[in-house]
């Protein structure tokens, strides 16, 4: 064997595992801070800790081992009775709820009727806002002072009252409206597609034999969407049990601890503190590291959170962009001696141009829709440091109710990411002209 035939074999080896070497710190991260983390809660829940760091200034265990006492604890404690009581009537709404509204919506679609196409669209739209967003809108809209009820009230029917979120009987009903209006439409899909999936000659037979439609569905559709119903169940309780933003969004968990769920209980009594606070009990007393609260550095932090959420979402269209470059290319390049920098520098991100518009077009709608991050994180605080057009527009529409300067934002915003998006729209089709 040549040192050249070497030499190729030893890239072809190198391009083999040059995914896996990729792929591999996002493993390790995911293994690190998901399963870890999980087991690492696991081990901390039977300790005495009530606050990090876990180790002291000279390097001991910053808690004692002491058995199942936070869970005799926890179960004596009426908050937590309340969240599970709420989690009961949440839990058990929504899931039985959105099932029958999914099941309903998908039989009537089912039907091949006019408006198919823009009809399923619409049902599926609300699964596509984040939780805080349908959080924010559904508690503008049952706030008495200035939705449903104000409303009715200036059409002329004083008496009316509907103030569900501002009532500790209620409130939890209000939750689960709000849960159910997003997820229905998810559920009507995956019952959708269950049911495209039986087999018409069966549902033919059964019609020739003088099957009624009530029989059809009651003998064969319907146990025919069990695997459907399962889906169903297994990711609405899902959701149900890890559900946080919609009640921070809309009750923060009031009024009192009227829509406490376990998932917001378990966040008030764990975190309080931050870095700082953190790094100030290792005995650096000195660190400082207050940008939230900083009118010059606040915005950075929402860039921060930002970043650390869609750089993965990004490494994916590279990655898919990658895997689409000609191997054959590559390899006539490395043949001729192509170095590995003159390689990506003039051949492969060149190829990478669709991925890079691509990503630049997403990320660019993204940032100007920014909304649900800078709620949750400053309510565009301190002052207006962290202000976005997005929270803008929602402040001047459903807070100070001058609806023209909020529908001139939101116009603004429209045509902005309009003028990203039809320019990269037409350019696509003519490629594929």
């Amino acid at each position: 064997m040549t040192v050249a035939q070497s030499g190729v074999d030893f890239r072809t080896r190198l391009q083999g595992w040059l995914p896996k070497l990729v792929l591999s710190p996002s493993v390790a991260m995911v293994f690190v801070f998901v399963y870890g983390f999980i087991l690492f809660t696991v081990y901390v829940s039977f300790t005495d800790s009530r606050i990090l760091p876990f180790v002291g200034k000279s390097g001991e265990p910053a808690f004692d081992l002491i058995g199942i006492s936070n869970y005799q604890k926890l179960f004596k404690l009426s908050h937590w009775e309340i969240a599970v009581t709420n989690m009961g009537i949440f839990a058990g709404l929504y899931i039985i709820i959105c099932t029958v509204i999914g099941l309903f919506l998908a039989i009537l679609l089912d039907q091949k009727i006019r408006g198919e196409g823009v009809l399923r669209p619409l049902y599926l739209y609300p699964m596509a806002l984040s939780f805080i967003v349908t959080g924010t809108a559904w508690k503008w809209f049952l706030d008495p002072g200035i939705g449903v009820e104000s409303i009715i009230h200036t059409w002329g029917w004083e008496s009316f009252s509907f103030d569900w979120i501002k009532n500790r009987d209620f409130a939890i009903y209000t939750i689960v409206m709000a849960a159910v209006w997003q997820t229905s439409g998810f559920v009507m899909a995956m019952f959708l597609a269950g049911l495209r999936g039986i087999d018409n000659e069966i549902l033919k037979a059964a019609q020739i034999d003088g099957a009624s439609n009530w029989n059809l569905y009651r003998r064969i559709i319907i146990p025919q969407l069990r695997p459907a119903f399962l889906s169903a169940f297994v990711i609405l309780a899902h959701l149900a049990i890890k559900t946080f933003d919609l009640v921070i969004a809309m009750t923060s968990g009031g009024p009192g601890r009227a829509t406490e769920l376990p998932a917001t209980f378990m966040y008030s009594y764990t975190f309080g503190i931050g870095v700082e606070s953190i790094i100030h009990t290792w005995g650096w007393e000195s660190f400082s590291f207050d940008w939230i609260k900083n009118r010059d550095f606040a915005i950075y932090t929402i860039v921060m959170a930002a970043v650390w959420q869609t750089s993965g979402f990004v490494m994916a269209m590279f990655l898919a962009g990658l895997r689409g470059i000609d191997n054959e290319i590559l390899k006539a390049a490395q043949i001729d001696g192509a170095s590995n920098w003159n390689l990506y520098r003039r051949i492969i991100i060149p190829q990478l141009r669709p991925a890079f518009l691509s990503a630049f077009v997403i990320l660019a709608h993204l940032a100007i829709k920014t909304f649900d991050l800078v709620i949750a994180m400053t309510s565009g605080g301190p002052g207006r440091a962290t202000e976005l057009p997005a929270t803008f527009m929602y402040s001047y529409t459903f807070g100070r109710n001058q609806m023209g300067i909020g529908s001139s934002s939101a116009v603004i915003m429209l045509m902005t990411i309009a003028a990203i998006m039809v320019p990269y729209l037409y350019s696509e089709l003519r490629e594929r002209k």
